[in-house]
């Protein structure tokens, strides 16, 4: 009983620690395709039963959808110090950079995003048909049935819809600034209802709406 109360307080303290993505390789020079180093960095928190992933200042050349999971608090060090900078080569124009995959029955809960930028201004257009959009990666955030999810203190440059919600309950999104994108949230229905949030505090310039609820929110 004893070494498990101590393994407990362990596990405890580990999780206050922040895992560096450049402990696990990552370069953050906008060059270098870090995508698995902060995978694997997310991957050993998971593995831990949750906990932080820090990403220093620096920009982050991400080719692939970033998941993550439970009780993980993910963040950098200032919405224009850590930049991850979408380059899905080849593919469809809207990606999810970040994804929180949960279900209906299998929900996940207490996500944390903060204190980093999202920059979809790579010049080259990655499509898979021609529908006269402006050159760009228009990458977002999808959390998916996610309860207690919180994101503030972000940029979003040249993208589409920021936060793009589905079946969340009580989410708190505050302090985003966005620039010449689509919306910072996006409230999805056809997924199920978003629920009894909280959006806060978002600014913008040369957008089309800065909340798009779409039928999809409640109590917000």
């Amino acid at each position: 009983k004893r070494l498990d109360e101590e393994y407990g307080k362990v596990t405890s303290q580990l999780a206050q620690i922040a895992i560096n993505v450049k402990n696990f390789g990552a370069i953050g020079d906008g060059q270098t395709d870090d995508t698995q180093a902060i995978q694997s960095a997310v991957d050993h928190v998971v593995a831990l039963g949750g906990g932080r992933v820090y990403l220093p200042p620096g920009v982050y050349r991400v080719s692939n959808t970033i998941e993550l999971d439970s009780n993980i608090e993910f963040f950098g060090a200032g919405a224009k110090l850590t930049t991850l900078f979408p380059d899905f080569l080849g593919q469809d124009v809207f990606q999810n950079i970040i994804r929180i995959s949960g279900t209906s029955d299998e929900r996940k809960e207490n996500v944390t995003l903060h204190n980093f930028g999202i920059d979809g201004s790579n010049v080259e257009l990655h499509e898979t048909e021609d529908r006269g959009l402006d050159p760009g990666q228009w990458a977002r955030i999808q959390p998916r049935y996610v309860d207690n999810f919180k994101a503030y203190d972000m940029y979003y440059y040249h993208g589409s819809h920021l936060f793009h919600m589905h079946g969340c309950r009580n989410f708190t999104i505050e302090r985003v600034t966005a620039d010449y994108s689509f919306s910072v949230v996006h409230m999805v229905s056809t997924q199920g209802e978003n629920v009894g949030g909280v959006i806060n505090n978002i600014t913008g310039t040369r957008m089309a709406c800065m909340v798009d609820f779409g039928g999809g929110g409640q109590d917000v």
